[in-house]
């Protein structure tokens, strides 16, 4: 039996292959980060949806931001049983949104979550095997833990109303 978790926005979900069933994480993104950690010996995996670089002092959720989210995930996956030591990470997402012609603008917030999200990963130095991040497109991905393979889809911008 199939099982997949859609992870939203601003959440962490961390899972360990039980051999229950194939075991999937999926989550859909624009100019949010997608970060997965994993062990694959232990066979456990998690995701964080980034939605932005730094956390607020005012906001008491700490799975939104690169910041606090990285951290979290790796404790989380380590009270599940993962080693730090094994962990791997796929980093997808950060695009830029906005069609601009100007992509330097402080609006590329796609940019600033890849680069605090890179940052926090090296502080760990929790190597990365994938990366597919920028572009104007949003992607969905999905992460397979009972083989280890991540897919990603580009999605297509649509633009114009068919009748």
């Amino acid at each position: 039996m199939d099982r997949t978790i859609l992870v939203r926005m601003g959440e962490t979900v961390v899972v360990r292959d039980d051999n229950n069933g194939i075991i999937k994480l999926k989550t859909i993104l624009g100019s949010c980060v997608g970060i997965i950690l994993v062990d694959p010996h232990r066979k456990i995996a998690g995701l964080s949806h980034i939605m932005l670089p730094e956390k607020t002092e005012k906001d008491p959720i700490i799975t939104k931001y690169a910041d606090t989210a990285i951290p979290d995930l790796i404790e989380k996956l380590s009270k599940k049983g993962a080693l730090k030591k094994n962990l791997r990470a796929y980093i997808v997402g950060g695009a830029c949104m906005f069609n601009n012609a100007n992509q330097q603008t402080t609006l590329n917030i796609g940019e600033k979550n890849y680069k605090k999200v890179v940052e926090v990963i090296s502080e760990f130095n929790i190597p990365v095997v994938l990366e597919q991040t920028g572009g104007n497109r949003g992607r969905t991905i999905i992460y397979n833990l009972r083989d280890d393979t991540i897919e990603v889809k580009t999605l297509q911008i649509n633009t114009g109303v068919k009748r």
